[in-house]
C-alpha cells in the first residue's frame, strides 16, 4: 500500500520491488492510462485498472483474483488514496469517512500531507492474498509532477526523493474488515508524520496538485 502524490510515484514501488528481486502487479486508476510513463507500470504488467466513479463487484473480485494468483516473487500494489490530495478532497474524503466511522474520520481529519485511505481495494488484495504481509511505502520529493511540462521541469529540481518501506508481518494486522480500516488511517497517520518531519528538515512543504 502506498502513498499517490503524483504521477511519478506510482514508478516508485517498481523501482523498489526490483532493487528486493520481487515483481510488481498494480492496481490503477483507469484515468492513469493516459498518464505520462504509465506504460511502464501498466499494459507491461499484471494490473487491474480501477473506474473510481462506478466501483463494482466484478472490479474488487479481479483485484482479489490479482493477489491470488500472485507467484511468491511478485507483490500487489495499490495506492489507498486514489488520487491526489487537495483540501478539498481532504474534506470531501472526512465527510465521506464520518458517514460510517466518525472516529476514524476524527483522527483522519489532522492529515496534512495525504488522504484518507478507502479500504474496499485493500481488503480485495488482502482477501486474495490472505498470508501476504503488508508493506506501507511513503515517499516525499516527487510532489507536483502531474504534467509532462512539470516532469520536464522537476529535472533539474535538486530537492531530493526519500521513500520510506515499512514491512508489517501478516501475523501482527488485523482480520476483522473495519479494524483493517481503523489500522490502515493509523499507518496513514504514522506516513503523516514521517512526511512532516522530512518537509521540515528540508524546509519545502509539499505542493497540492490537480491530476
Amino acid at each position: 500500500v502506498a502513498r499517490h502524490s503524483s504521477h511519478i510515484d506510482a514508478i516508485i514501488p517498481l523501482l523498489v520491488l526490483e532493487d528486493a528481486g520481487q515483481l510488481a502487479r498494480y492496481t490503477l486508476k483507469e484515468d492513469l492510462k493516459w498518464a505520462p510513463a504509465m506504460d511502464l507500470v501498466g499494459d507491461r504488467t499484471p494490473n487491474v485498472w480501477i473506474n473510481r466513479s462506478t466501483p463494482s463487484s466484478e472490479m474488487f473480485q479481479q483485484i482479489e483474483q490479482l493477489a491470488a494468483e500472485m507467484p511468491d516473487n511478485s507483490s500487489c500494489v495499490i495506492f489507498p488514496e486514489g488520487t491526489f490530495r487537495t483540501q478539498e478532497r481532504h474534506e470531501a474524503a472526512i465527510e465521506r469517512l464520518r458517514s460510517s466511522r466518525d472516529d476514524l474520520a476524527d483522527k483522519a481529519n489532522g492529515l496534512r500531507y495525504v488522504l484518507p485511505p478507502r479500504p474496499a481495494g485493500t481488503l480485495a488484495l488482502m482477501r486474495g492474498a490472505p498470508d501476504a504481509d503488508v508493506i506501507v511505502l511513503a515517499n516525499v520529493g516527487v510532489e507536483g509532477r502531474s504534467s509532462i511540462k512539470e516532469i520536464i521541469a522537476a529535472i533539474t529540481d535538486k530537492r531530493p526523493i526519500e521513500v520510506r518501506a515499512v514491512r508489517h508481518p501478516r501475523s501482527t494486522v488485523p482480520t476483522d474488515d473495519d479494524e483493517i480500516n481503523a489500522w490502515l488511517i493509523e499507518r496513514w497517520i504514522e506516513m503523516d508524520d514521517w512526511i512532516h518531519h522530512r518537509v521540515l528538515e528540508h524546509t519545502t512543504a509539499p505542493e497540492e496538485t490537480e491530476p
